[in-house]
Order: structure tokens, then C-alpha cells, then sequence
């Protein structure tokens, strides 16, 4: 009797070589949601620095925040290297592949941790992105009131004033003539 091979619609032995591989996106995307908390912070504190004035603050706040956004800049190409390692070893074929895609391959536990860290994400994103634009507004109007003081400042300055450095007023100069007509 010849032995017939199963037809089987999923490759078992690369299933079970991309959950691991999910398990370990997971982790690093559970910590790329840290890492977003962590900047929703930096940038509430930004906004208090920017409406109390205190230099010391907002340069530490500046700090803080290029810190976190150079270790989500490296935990990004981490994320991108193991989404396409899981997209070779599922055999996914796409250009562009989300993780939307990949919960398609997890198994049920790991399907529904996958879309809630995605959820979780999108909302995190979202919500800095908007206090970011906040902040950068906030910004760009005190550096407008800040440019109109010293535009102010400048003009005083530059202006024939009617005091001299030591507060004595001085005489007008009369200059021209001054015409008087009786009718």
C-alpha cells in the first residue's frame, strides 16, 4: 500500500514558527506603548514649561522628549525588521503589511492582544501627534509676542525720546516755523 500524503490547508510547521514570532512582536510593541505614555508625559510637562516660563524646565523637557523619540525611532526599525521576518516565514505577500494583517496569523489568545496593542497604539500616536501641534502652536504665539516686544523694544529705542540717560527731560527742539494767522 502507498502512502498518500494529507492535503492540509496551513502550513503547521511555519504556524508554529510565526507565534513565537508574534510573542516576541508583541513584547517590543508593548514597550513601544511604554515608550508612547512615556512621551504623552514629556509633553504634558512641555505645555506647563512653555505656559510658566522656566528655562531650566523646558530645556530638560526638550531633552527628555529628543531622548524618547531617538529610542521610538530605534524601536520602530526593530518593529519593522520583525513584522517582515514574520511576513517571510508566513509567506505573506503583501508590500506593505500591517498589523492588522499579521493578527490574521496569530493564534486566538495572541489575535486579540495583537489588535488591542494596535488600538492602543493608534490612540497613543494620535493623541501626541495633537498635543505636539498644541505645544507648537502655544510656541509659535509666544515667539510672536515675544518678536512684537522687541519690535516694541527696538522702536522706543531708535526713536527720538524726550529724556536722557539720567531722566532729565530735554527741551523740545523747534524746528521750522510756526505760522499764526489772526482773522
Amino acid at each position: 500500500m502507498a502512502s498518500q500524503s494529507i492535503p492540509t490547508g496551513h502550513d503547521f510547521s511555519g504556524e508554529r514558527q510565526v507565534q513565537p514570532l508574534i510573542e516576541s512582536l508583541l513584547g517590543v510593541l508593548k514597550t513601544e506603548i511604554d515608550l508612547q505614555k512615556e512621551l504623552q508625559r514629556s509633553l504634558e510637562e512641555e505645555r506647563r514649561a512653555l505656559k510658566h516660563p522656566d528655562t531650566n524646565q523646558l530645556s530638560q523637557s526638550n531633552q527628555k522628549k529628543e531622548g524618547i523619540l531617538l529610542k521610538a525611532m530605534m524601536l520602530d526599525e526593530v518593529i519593522a525588521d520583525m513584522v517582515r521576518q514574520i511576513s517571510r516565514t508566513a509567506n505573506i505577500a503583501a508590500p506593505q503589511v500591517t498589523l492588522s494583517d499579521l493578527s490574521a496569523y496569530a493564534a486566538p489568545p495572541l489575535q486579540a492582544e495583537l489588535q488591542h496593542c494596535r488600538k492602543l497604539l493608534a490612540s497613543l500616536v494620535m493623541n501626541n501627534r495633537e498635543l505636539n501641534e498644541s505645544n507648537r502652536d502655544l510656541l509659535a504665539m509666544l515667539l510672536r509676542l515675544v518678536n512684537n516686544s522687541m519690535r516694541v523694544i527696538t522702536n522706543l529705542m531708535s526713536a527720538d525720546s524726550d529724556y536722557v540717560g539720567s531722566g532729565q527731560r530735554i527741551s523740545p527742539r523747534m524746528t521750522g516755523a510756526v505760522v499764526c494767522m489772526k482773522g
